[in-house]
C-alpha cells in the first residue's frame, strides 16, 4: 500500500564503537555510557545456544549481548526488550525476525540504552494504521538503531511513542534501509534530540515525521518515492543537512503551524511535485538547497488566523513569519534574486486544503513573495553527511 496521503501528522550524533565481542562502547553528545557483560547466542549450532530471541533477552543482564545467528532465520518473534542490551545479527540481509502476531508490534524497546543492528524486521498481514502496527516501537531514551533492513505491509516502520506528558529523548536512528507498504518510515512526538542519519527511505506514505519535538537532526538521509518525504508539525530547532529528496509526489519538506527555528541547509530537493511548502513557521532558515526539477520549487501559506493563536500560545512576535532564504539553487531562476510565492489569509486554513494537500501548490492564489537575495549560479556538491 505505496501511496497514503497522511496529512499534518501530529536530530547531537551518536557514535558507536565496537571494541570487542564482549564490551561495546556508546559515545552520545557528552554522555558515554560504556556496556560490558555476557554474550546470548541464539540460533547456530553452539551447545547451550536459545532457539528464540525473546528468551536470550529474558535471560540476559543489562550490560549482556544477545547475538543472533542467520542460519536459523526467520525467527518468528514479537519481543519485549526491557534489559539495556545489545541485540545484533550476523547479517543484515539473511538474519530476519518476522512479527507474526497480528497488531502487534514486532520488536518494542523499553529499556534505555538498547542497541539494535544488522537484522531485517518484517511484518506482514493485513494492513491497518494503529500504533501497535510498527516494526519497532521505541518507548524509552539513549537506543541506537542501526543497519536494519525493515520492510512490511504495516503501518510504522520506527516509532518513537510518547504522550503528552512524557516523550522519549536521544535516540538515534542510523544506516537503516526501509521499504515496503509503510505508511510512515520514522515517526516520533516529543522525541527531543533525535538523531536520523544515514537512512535510505523509499516507496512510503511518508519517509519522515516529527511533531512537537524540540533539537532534532536529520541528516544524510536518502527519501525517495513516498508521497511525503519530510513532515514537520510545531518543531523547533530542527537540523535538516545533506538529505537527497527526490521524486516524491506530494511535498518534499513540508513544515506545518509554527515550527520555529527550523534550519534547513544543504539538501538537493529534485523531482518533487512541490520542493517545499512552508506553513506559519517562524524564524527558519532554508540555505544553500539545490532546487532542480520539482514541478513547484518553494511555496508558503500564512493564516492571520493561526497566526494570532501562535503568538497567544508559544510567544512569537510577529504575524508575518521570518523565513530565511539565501543562497539556495534554483534551476528556474531567471532574475539576480529569486521570488518565492506565497499565500496570505486573513481566517481558516481552506485555501491550503483545497489548493495545496493535494499537490496543486502552484494553482494556489498567489498574494505575497519572500525573497532569495542571493541563488546560487550552480547546484552545490551535497558533502557527505
Amino acid at each position: 500500500m505505496k501511496k497514503i496521503l497522511t496529512i499534518g501528522i501530529m536530530l547531537l550524533f551518536i557514535g558507536t564503537t565496537i571494541s570487542s565481542a564482549t564490551e561495546i562502547n556508546v559515545v552520545e553528545q557528552s554522555k558515554v555510557v560504556t556496556l560490558g557483560g555476557n554474550i546470548l547466542y541464539v540460533g547456530g549450532n553452539g551447545t547451550g545456544n536459545y532457539s528464540k530471541i525473546q528468551d536470550a533477552i529474558n535471560d540476559s543482564e543489562n550490560g549482556d549481548t544477545v547475538f543472533v545467528y542467520d542460519d536459523s532465520a526467520p525467527y518468528y518473534e514479537n519481543l519485549n526488550v526491557n534489559k539495556s542490551i545489545t541485540l545484533i545479527g550476523e547479517n543484515k540481509e539473511s538474519t530476519i525476525i518476522d512479527g507474526n502476531i497480528v497488531d502487534k508490534i514486532v520488536v518494542n524497546i523499553f529499556a534505555d540504552n538498547v542497541i539494535l543492528s544488522d537484522f531485517t524486521i518484517q511484518k506482514f498481514g493485513d494492513y491497518n494504521f494503529s500504533d501497535n502496527n510498527s516494526i519497532i516501537s521505541i518507548q524509552s531514551d539513549y537506543n541506537i538503531i542501526s543497519n536494519n533492513i525493515l520492510t512490511g505491509n504495516t503501518s510504522r516502520g520506527i516509532y518513537i511513542s510518547s504522550s503528552f506528558v512524557y516523550g522519549y529523548e536521544y535516540n538515534n536512528i542510523s544506516d537503516n534501509i526501509i521499504i515496503g507498504s509503510i505508511g510512515i518510515g520514522i515517526y516520533g512526538d516529543y522525541c527531543n534530540y533525535t538523531t536520523i542519519r544515514n537512512n535510505s527511505i523509499s516507496n512510503l506514505g511518508v519517509a519522515i515525521s516529527l511533531g512537537w519535538t524540540l533539537n532534532t537532526n536529520i541528516i544524510g538521509n536518502t527519501i525517495n518515492g513516498c508521497d511525503f518525504g519530510i513532515d514537520l508539525i510545531l518543531t523547533e530547532n530542527t537540523y535538516i543537512f545533506g538529505n537527497i529528496i527526490t521524486n516524491n509526489d506530494v511535498f518534499g519538506i513540508v513544515s506545518w503551524f509554527g515550527s520555529y527555528n527550523d534550519t534547513i541547509i544543504l539538501n538537493t530537493i529534485s523531482y518533487n511535485s512541490e520542493g517545499i511548502f512552508i506553513i506559519n513557521s517562524h524564524n527558519g532558515e532554508i540555505i544553500k538547497n539545490n532546487f532542480i526539477e520539482n514541478d513547484y520549487n518553494a511555496n508558503f501559506y500564512i493564516s492571520i488566523w493561526l497566526m494570532f493563536i501562535d503568538m497567544s500560545f508559544f510567544g512569537f512576535q510577529s504575524f508575518l513569519p521570518k523565513i530565511h532564504w539565501d543562497g539556495n539553487y534554483w534551476d528556474d531562476l531567471k532574475f539576480q534574486s529569486y521570488f518565492i510565492t506565497g499565500f496570505i489569509s486573513f481566517f481558516g486554513f481552506n485555501a491550503v486544503i483545497r489548493e495545496g494537500i493535494l499537490g496543486r501548490i502552484g494553482i494556489m492564489p498567489k498574494n505575497w513573495i519572500n525573497i532569495d537575495w542571493h541563488p546560487a549560479q550552480e547546484p552545490y556538491e551535497i558533502p557527505m553527511a
